[in-house]
Order: C-alpha cells, then sequence, then structure tokens
C-alpha cells in the first residue's frame, strides 16, 4: 500500500485499471481500491482515476 500512497501523492498514477482475466483466481479488488482512494484523496480523484482517465485513453 506504501508505493499505491507515494505514487498518488506524487501524481504518478494517471488511471486505476485491472486486467481482470481470471476473478476466481486473483480478484482485481478494484472496489477495494476506489473505496481507498476515495476516502484519502477524495470522490473527485477516485472517479477521475477509475472513470475519467480511463474514457480518455480509449478515446485517444
Amino acid at each position: 500500500m506504501f508505493f499505491l500512497a507515494y505514487s498518488l501523492d506524487n501524481d504518478l498514477v494517471t488511471c486505476v485499471a485491472s486486467d481482470m482475466h481470471n476473478l476466481s483466481k486473483r480478484k482485481p479488488y478494484m472496489q477495494e481500491a476506489f473505496t481507498y482512494i476515495e476516502k484519502e484523496y477524495g470522490r473527485d480523484r477516485a472517479r477521475a482515476l477509475f472513470k475519467k482517465s480511463s474514457l480518455m485513453l480509449l478515446k485517444n
């Protein structure tokens, strides 16, 4: 978790995503990650990292 907090604190994260190839053997924990970022960095930052940035990447 330290690396994630360090990366977020230093604006090194553009988006948060998972390849989600296998939900039964390797859970992606996306809801938990969203909840953590929302709690620590705010709802706007969480939405930007999980939704807005991902959509921008797909459009470009």
